[in-house]
């Protein structure tokens, strides 16, 4: 794989959320309830959304008929945007609305997921709540009806499962739901590691999540984590399914200490290779291999690192793959902290698993 920078996108506020189309388009969300679209690798916006209030905290495009329209999550509300051809600036009243996900003063929305089909979209809370919602039935709500004991900051759909969720929180939990029955099937706690230096170490917050083709799980955490979750992966050799998806059975994780600071993003490139970034902007690309010490967990190898152009402090990273091109987008603020920037790097994928990488 071939990572190449290409071009610094400046916004005026924070860049919170960074997403892309299925067709490349990116999507910028800002702290001042704004979202900028893009094509890379030019800088121009095409297309902007303004007045959703708070900050966009979460962005996924939908599967309508019109190609571009986004589900954007501001506050305590999710905001669709079905886009025309004509008209480039939109405001609220020209979308419909999913009103008050969550009830509480304090509590906001933070991470949404689309599943496969666009039927359903998940989100997580402050709160830390998790929750579903049936598109195709009136935007009917079901609450998870177990909750994280504090932030639940990521939510993804297990791939190949139909009714099944993995969130994580700052509870230093990770929670695998039936969101059609509401309850959990499998919980998997992060403990601290044991320190002989005396050093106070931040708590294995989870940050970030992603979940491969194939199975494979990967959670990034504020103590400079990446845990491969390797029980629910599909392996080469055809297994019968089993009644759930088992990435979060304890004999299948391994823990890879890759950072001193926060894990903010993960995400897989393909089954075989992986991308993170950290807080403060350390990238890093990695192969993943099954281990040699056991059948069951596999091995992360760095064979890349780098350091973001433009963001100082990362909030988001989001990649886009078609064949063996695409886009990868990194969020956040500036050097200054006032403003924010996205980095746009050209991703190239080579015929087998990614080995070299290029600044």
């Amino acid at each position: 794989m071939e990572l190449h920078f290409t071009a610094t996108l400046s916004i005026p506020s924070h860049a919170s959320t960074v997403a892309f189309s299925p067709a490349g388009g990116l999507a910028v969300g800002g702290d001042d309830g704004s979202v900028r679209f893009y094509n890379p690798p030019e800088t121009k916006v095409v297309k902007a959304i303004r007045g959703l209030g708070a900050s966009i905290s979460s962005i996924v495009f939908a599967q309508d008929e019109v190609p571009g329209a986004i589900w954007a999550a501001s506050g305590k509300q999710v905001f669709h945007f079905p886009f025309d051809k004509t008209k480039l600036i939109y405001n609220r009243e020209d979308a419909s609305v999913i009103p008050d996900l969550v009830t509480a003063d304090d509590d906001v929305l933070n991470e949404l997921a689309l599943d496969a089909s666009g039927s359903y979209l998940a989100f997580s809370c402050d709160s830390g709540a998790v929750g579903v919602v049936e598109l195709q039935n009136n935007h009917k709500v079901s609450f998870m009806k177990a909750s994280h004991q504090s932030i639940c900051g990521t939510v993804n759909f297990v791939h190949d499962r139909p009714s099944e969720i993995v969130s994580g929180g700052y509870d230093c939990a990770l929670l695998h739901f039936d969101f059609g029955q509401r309850t959990i099937l499998s919980r998997h706690d992060i403990t601290a590691p044991t320190t002989t230096s005396g050093v106070s170490l931040s708590p294995p917050f989870v940050l970030c999540t992603d979940i491969s083709s194939t199975g494979l799980l990967a959670v990034g955490t504020a103590d400079g984590r990446i845990l491969l979750g390797a029980g629910g992966t599909k392996g080469a050799k055809p297994k019968k399914k089993t009644r759930k998806w088992g990435g979060l059975d304890a004999n299948g994780i391994r823990e890879h200490t890759v950072a001193e600071g926060p894990v903010v993003a993960v995400k897989f490139v393909s089954a075989e290779c992986l991308l993170s970034c950290t807080l403060l902007g350390k990238l890093s690309a990695y192969t993943i291999s099954p281990s040699n010490e056991s059948a069951d967990q596999f091995e992360l190898k760095e064979v890349w690192t780098g350091k973001t152009r433009s963001c100082a402090k990362v909030n988001a990273l989001e990649r886009h793959v078609n064949g063996r091109n695409g886009w990868l987008a990194v969020g956040g603020l500036d050097e200054s902290g006032a403003k924010g920037s996205v980095d746009i790097w050209k991703l190239g994928l080579s015929a087998g698993v990614g080995v070299l990488l290029m600044q």
